[in-house]
């Protein structure tokens, strides 16, 4: 097997399913693939992978720091920094195609949701153990993916002062995990940004022209396709594990520790940006794809005005989440979140599909 096979085969999982699902779309449609993926990754892929590398590595450096000299300036940065890294994430969160999908990759940098609460009984239990040979040495990258990516670290550094991270042996265990996780972080996204620019093969150069690479996929629109479907499944993520989910059928049955991100208080700040960035892949990228006719003209008003009315029923929100599912007012104001969510996510997947050549396949949320 030579290295580009095997540099791509952790990307395989899709693309036979993909190149059943596009046959039936019309092979004739007109679109450039090849020079919309590349506008794609140059301007929107990579340049994201690159803030989300470069943010971890200051998150890296500012939990040393932390641990070198615990006091609340020390906290207060790493707080930020830990932030900053989920800005990052969150406006990438929605590409499922790539280095990002090989392996547990995914899980590792990002195991949610944990509707089970697997993550905090496990981090407790490491808490507990104060078990070095885990975390020393890179190890913490091949333990349990709930406890080595950035909803552990969230745990870790929401709560509490600095005595927590300080002198006593606990604290300096605790402080010491947290370095490793946060190193762990740095290590993934770095990985991640490589694959895309320099692999081998480099994903770029497969996602924008794949026959010209030996992989897989055996055309830009089969890549393109498993881009739209990473789109199509994050908007239903949203509509459905990160808003109606947590918030339950009424007020009564809301689950606040279900939201994501509750306990940094980032949850509406979550789907801000990730409608924001699923608006601007479809805006400067997919939207290229339609026809530049009535039809075309018309279905990317429809697009522009469901993205807005998502953003502006999420923006409501903010500072709210999670307590306002609590209340009625709020509870209602979420519903209408989620209805207009699932509205954009009915217009990508019914019309933008097949206007654009593409077709929604497989749904990983089935069964969930």
């Amino acid at each position: 097997m030579t290295k580009s096979s095997r540099a791509t085969r952790g990307f395989g999982a899709w693309a036979l399913v993909l190149a059943l699902v596009l046959a039936w779309t019309a092979t004739a449609h007109a679109a450039d693939y090849g020079a919309v993926n590349a506008r794609i990754a140059d301007g929107h892929i990579i340049p994201r992978y690159a803030t989300l590398a470069a943010s971890a590595a200051t998150l890296e450096s500012a939990v040393g720091d932390l641990c070198g000299a615990p006091d609340a300036a020390t906290l207060e940065a790493a707080r930020r920094a830990f932030h900053d890294t989920m800005d990052g994430w969150m406006a990438v969160e929605h590409v499922r195609i790539g280095p990002m999908e090989s392996g547990l990759t995914r899980q590792r940098l990002y195991f949610w949701p944990d509707f089970r609460g697997r993550g905090a009984r496990q981090l407790s239990a490491l808490l507990a153990s104060g078990d070095e040979a885990r975390i020393v040495d890179g190890r913490l990258a091949a333990d349990s993916v709930a406890v080595q990516g950035l909803p552990a670290l969230e745990h870790l550094l929401s709560a509490g002062v600095p005595a927590d991270f300080g002198t006593a042996a606990a604290a300096t265990f605790r402080c010491r995990l947290a370095a490793a996780i946060g190193t762990n972080v740095a290590g993934i996204t770095r990985a991640v940004h490589e694959g895309w620019t320099t692999g081998e093969p480099a994903f770029r150069e497969v996602f924008v022209a794949p026959t010209a690479v030996e992989t897989h996929f055996l055309e830009p629109r089969q890549t393109t396709g498993e881009l739209f479907q990473g789109l199509y499944e994050s908007l239903q993520r949203v509509e459905q594990l990160k808003l109606r989910k947590p918030m339950g059928d009424d007020v009564g049955d809301a689950k606040i520790r279900r939201f994501e991100s509750w306990r940094s208080g980032r949850t509406a700040r979550n789907l801000a940006l990730n409608l924001a960035a699923m608006e601007a892949l479809y805006a400067d990228g997919l939207a290229r794809l339609l026809d530049d006719d009535a039809v075309g003209r018309a279905l990317d008003g429809r697009m522009k005005k469901a993205f807005a009315a998502a953003r502006a029923a999420v923006d409501i929100l903010a500072g709210r989440l999670p307590e306002a599912a609590r209340t009625l007012k709020g509870h209602t104001e979420l519903e209408l979140a989620a209805t207009y969510v699932a509205v954009l996510s009915r217009l990508t997947g019914a019309e933008l599909a097949p206007a654009i050549g593409l077709s929604t396949g497989f749904n990983s949320l089935d069964g969930d």
